[in-house]
């Protein structure tokens, strides 16, 4: 198994407010992979120095667990979040420096976890060429970050927020077929993280990215002005997992083929995008 991951700044920002890292840890069962990335608010203050802090503090708990499962997996991301919140005051920065999406992936043996606490996408990828996805999302485009969790108060703002519930929506994407989605739910805000396992021997790769995969928009020319259009994410989606294998810094290479890609189609993200993977076969 191996992991990696890469980000791009969105084309309206100033500063990348995403971050994100890989790391591998010897363990009896053989081994430990595992990526984290976040994705910080940005209409909160300093978060591209908050997410940075989130991701070194819950990669540091991931590795640290002595088994992977769900409630170890939540409680790393919950200790992390800790852990950057302490090292927040010494640097001077707010509580809102952490307003940041979490998501991440472990695996170890032959199992699987990943933790998705606010919003983003979880995509696995099968040996028949399927790609699973999980999209969560919020209705009223606020969505739950760890910190609310060390901040009683605005954790019991965001329970009240109108029509803002979490979106579940899960997706296949079939080679040569176009996606739709297969099921949707909806669920009160404030439950904590998304919470998602498989078997390492039935997948080929797990990977989670930032919610910039919605912000796409493709140039449209007319006789007399360009508009933008958006673009479904299943269609950037789709072409940035077109992995050919897991070999080295395997996600920084096919996002910057994907940026060639984009750029001959008319496609630019709007937000920071991340992809964050692990490879579960062979690298070659």
């Amino acid at each position: 198994m191996h992991g990696d991951c890469a980000y791009r700044i969105g084309a309206t920002h100033a500063v990348c407010q995403d971050y994100s890292m890989s790391g591998d840890v010897p363990t009896p069962e053989g081994g430990r992979t595992s990526v984290v990335l976040a994705d910080g608010c940005s209409s909160s203050p300093d978060t591209d120095v908050g997410a940075r802090l989130l991701v070194r503090a819950v990669q540091r708990e991931v590795r640290l667990l002595p088994a992977l499962s769900a409630s170890a997996m939540e409680a790393a991301l919950r200790k992390g979040t800790a852990a950057g919140n302490a090292l927040r005051g010494p640097l001077g920065l707010p509580q809102e420096a952490l307003d940041a999406t979490v998501l991440a992936v472990a695996a170890e043996g032959d199992r699987w976890w990943a933790a998705l606490w606010g919003d983003g996408v979880l995509a696995v990828g099968h040996a028949d060429g399927t790609i699973g996805v999980l999209s969560v999302s919020y209705g009223g485009g606020c969505p739950e970050y760890p910190a609310y969790s060390l901040a009683p108060d605005r954790l019991a703002a965001l329970r009240r927020h109108p029509a803002n519930p979490r979106r579940l929506e899960r997706w296949t994407l079939h080679p040569e077929q176009d996606a739709c989605c297969e099921s949707g739910c909806e669920e009160p805000p404030g439950a904590g993280p998304v919470m998602e396992t498989g078997s390492v021997s039935n997948t080929r790769w797990v990977a989670v990215l930032s919610d910039g995969i919605h912000s796409f928009v493709r140039a449209v020319d007319t006789a007399t002005s360009r508009t933008h259009e958006a673009v479904p994410f299943h269609e950037p989606l789709r072409e940035l997992l077109a992995f050919r294998n897991g070999a080295g810094v395997f996600a920084q290479r096919r996002l910057q083929r994907f940026e060639q890609e984009s750029a001959r189609r008319g496609w630019r993200h709007l937000d920071d995008l991340t992809l964050a993977a692990v490879w579960m076969e062979a690298a070659g």
